[in-house]
């Protein structure tokens, strides 16, 4: 079996890219529009400095936990942190849905 259907058997990394992405898109919107704040001040500097560069720092982690995947998909403690990730990751994008409903029912959006 080759890397690339290999890697295709765990979708977690798959969400993990599209939730890192949604994070930093619903971010960056909140941002723009003065709705939220960016609460990390490392990730806040980087915006500050450079929204590609911020896009870059988001989507940087996951990217390279895809490239590791075949390396240490077998390693117990790789399975719990995925799992750990997956589930925060989601627990974020959901926060983001619920204050962007909260705000167009409030007509700030």
């Amino acid at each position: 079996m080759n890397s690339v259907l290999r890697f295709s058997l765990d979708r977690r990394i798959f969400w993990l890219l599209v939730f890192s992405f949604t994070d930093a898109a619903c971010t960056h919107m909140g941002i723009r529009l003065q709705l939220v704040e960016e609460l990390n001040p490392l990730i806040r500097h980087v915006y500050n400095w450079n929204v590609t560069g911020y896009y870059a720092y988001k989507l940087l982690f996951p990217l390279l936990l895809a490239l590791l995947f075949p390396y240490v998909r077998e390693r117990r403690w790789f399975d719990v942190s995925l799992s750990m990730t997956f589930w925060l990751y989601l627990a974020v994008n959901v926060y983001h849905v619920a204050w962007i409903v909260f705000c167009c029912i409030q007509g700030y959006l």
